[in-house]
């Protein structure tokens, strides 16, 4: 299950940076499509697809609250100026941390810090980690 989820996260990020890159609405239109298109190229096992999908269905309903939370807790930096790569890494890992209440918060910032490793620059990994870090500390899952 780990690596179905981690390939998951992997692909949903791909998807919801490209929607950041187009500067598409964050709206859940044409999302179906996306998913479908990306996973279907890309040779994704099947169980992949429901949690890709529901990562990236779930951020993009939630944005604006995630938008609100980031741009409290990153004092020193406007989301609209924060790198794509790691405005939708956020994104994605507050959704998790905020939403997905059978996922720890360590493990959803593991994950998404090696995410940053691959796809950011040398300081998105420690960018990431302390936005992540706050914001799993103030607000704590009750599972």
């Amino acid at each position: 299950m780990k690596l179905t989820r981690s390939r998951a996260r992997e692909a949903a990020f791909q998807i919801l940076y490209r929607f950041d890159l187009e500067g598409a609405n964050p709206e859940l239109a044409g999302l179906e499509g996306a998913v479908k298109s990306h996973l279907d190229h890309w040779s994704f096992e099947a169980d992949t697809h429901e949690f890709a999908r529901n990562l990236s269905y779930g951020t993009l309903r939630e944005i604006q609250k995630i938008d609100e939370l980031l741009t409290k807790e990153s004092t020193n930096w406007k989301l609209s100026r924060m790198a794509s790569v790691d405005r939708t890494l956020l994104r994605l890992a507050v959704y998790e941390i905020l939403f997905c209440s059978d996922i720890p918060a360590s493990v959803t910032m593991d994950e998404y810090i090696e995410l940053a490793k691959t796809f950011g620059s040398a300081e998105t990994a420690g960018f990431v980690n302390g936005i992540l870090d706050s914001i799993a500390k103030s607000h704590p899952k009750s599972v």
